[in-house]
């Protein structure tokens, strides 16, 4: 993905996966517990799960910031400057 953005133009150009921290409940949820009627995993869940993964969410936000990446994730997030 890098060489693509390089290549069009982007300069500066950082990535890494994103939506790591649930990503385990992520593979949990899409192999173990599918459903045939499931079709995407976009949908508002309970109070309780949504706070739980704006929290997550929060986390990875404030790792990023302070330099670090993620292994692996279901996501990735690129920053780039057009030049």
């Amino acid at each position: 993905m890098q060489a693509v953005l390089e290549s069009a133009g982007f300069r500066g150009v950082k990535t890494t996966p994103w939506n790591s921290l649930p990503f385990p409940l992520l593979v949990a949820k899409r192999k173990l517990f599918r459903r045939a009627t499931d079709t995407s995993d976009v949908q508002e869940f309970p109070a309780p799960v949504e706070a739980v993964s704006r929290a997550a969410m929060a986390v990875e936000h404030a790792w990023l910031r302070l330099g670090g990446t993620w292994p692996w994730g279901s996501s990735v997030l690129a920053v780039a400057k057009k030049e």
